[in-house]
């Protein structure tokens, strides 16, 4: 059974707060040890706490980490907050994503609306009823899928005109193949007698 999809938001209650930081703290100090041994890379994690008064540090001792942190320290501004993310900029681009999302599935019902609407014109149904902005959509969609027509039907043209052009070059490659005189090169076997041998005869 799948789990269920975890929703990003405040933990109102703090009981189920302070139990889910506890959850997940120990899994991520777990997951940094894994992607460390798995993948031979050098990782910390540092996690600061409201109920605890000393940070929990991964590797132990906490010197490794400091190691790991100057080294972290030393590299160019730019290198370091390169992928950086914090709370404000996890949000916006949820955000974002969101609207690309929304804006989407507006089209898509938008254009399903518009298909139902030809699909009704076609059972017969009239247009009189219909406004402006929605005439101006079947128009559109019914111009669109004709140049989708169009652009299949010359597809198909090139397609067929090309394997004609193919099988037009192989009967010319035939023909050529016919006409040209008897050689080795041909795959014909020439028979050669010298010049004063006795059967070296005129109808030969």
């Amino acid at each position: 059974m799948a789990r269920k999809r975890v929703k990003l938001a405040w933990i109102m209650n703090d009981s189920t707060r302070r139990t889910t930081l506890k959850k997940r703290k120990k899994s991520l100090m777990k997951k940094v040890r894994e992607i460390s041994i798995l993948c031979g890379v050098q990782a910390c994690a540092v996690v600061y706490s409201p109920h605890d008064s000393q940070p929990e540090v991964w590797p132990t001792p906490p010197d490794v980490a400091k190691r790991i942190l100057k080294r972290f320290k030393s590299k160019p501004e730019f290198e370091q907050t390169r992928k950086m993310m914090n709370q404000e900029t996890f949000l916006r681009e949820r955000v974002a994503k969101m609207t690309v999302q929304l804006h989407r599935l507006a089209r898509d019902n938008r254009e399903a609306e518009i298909r139902a609407l030809v699909l009704e014109g076609l059972a017969g149904r009239g247009f009189e009823g219909v406004g402006l902005e929605d005439a101006t959509s079947v128009m559109w969609l019914i111009e669109s899928k004709l140049k989708e027509i169009e652009k299949k039907i010359e597809e198909e043209r090139k397609k067929l005109a090309e394997e004609e052009r193919k099988k037009v070059a192989e009967q010319e490659n035939w023909v050529m193949e016919m006409m040209s005189p008897p050689g080795p090169e041909n795959g014909h076997s020439v028979l050669y007698v010298e010049p004063n041998s006795p059967w070296h005869l005129p109808f030969l």
